[in-house]
């Protein structure tokens, strides 16, 4: 047994007396960041499969039959990414998609395409709000946003992989800068956000109220 001696010395600043080891504290991030990739790639294919269907559909009705034509996918590609904003390209000039060899039947699925996938985006928005349980518009909104990255990744593959050279040696695709600014960020995200909003309503309205009294 220790005499008092002893125990007043390890009392002392600067004795030797072992301090209880703390708990190491994990820094992990709240935000699910691979669920909200794989939310933004199956948002994005759903948009995608819609619009081929669709494409293909308004091509079968017209009869297009066009050797000298790009793949149905390819015309798909283009379809939804210009809807969201990615301009079309011919020869590196602006064009419509109509003006490529057997596109010209899709003009009118092209008008249907951006409230597709607006309303893709606004359920993927909701849902990851809703799988991430947030609590006010501010952590809907950062949760929802977080389907951006893999939404923008399959936007700039698809516009990538889209581009078609015809026998005369023209260059059909979409804008690649087009397709990273509007079709794969901002658009997504503003739609996105808007169905995290959607799912954490009525809090932006009661914010907004409490700042205008």
């Amino acid at each position: 047994m220790a005499d008092d001696s002893q125990l007043e010395y390890e009392d002392e600043p600067g004795g030797t007396t072992a301090q209880p080891a703390q708990p190491a504290v994990e820094s992990e991030s709240d935000l699910p960041l691979k669920e909200g990739a794989l939310f933004g790639v199956g948002g994005f294919l759903l948009s995608y499969v819609s619009v081929l269907t669709l494409v293909m559909g308004a091509m079968a009705m017209d009869g297009v039959d066009a050797d000298d034509s790009a793949a149905t996918w390819e015309m798909a590609s283009w379809v939804l990414l210009s809807g969201l904003g990615a301009g079309f390209e011919e020869g590196g000039e602006v064009a419509s998609i109509t003006s490529a060899p057997g596109a010209g039947s899709l003009a009118i699925p092209s008008l249907f395409v951006g409230v597709i996938a607006i309303v893709v985006l606004i359920g993927v928005g909701y849902s990851l709000a809703k799988y991430t349980g947030a609590e006010d518009s501010a952590e809907a909104a950062q949760a929802s946003a977080l389907a951006v990255p893999g939404w923008l990744l399959l936007a700039v593959v698809f516009a990538f992989l889209s581009e078609w050279e015809s026998e005369a040696e023209t260059t059909y695709a979409i804008a690649t800068s087009d397709a990273i600014l509007f079709a794969g960020v901002l658009m997504p995200a503003i739609f996105a956000i808007a169905g995290g909003l959607l799912y954490a309503w009525p809090d932006p309205i009661e914010q907004l109220m409490e700042k205008i009294e």
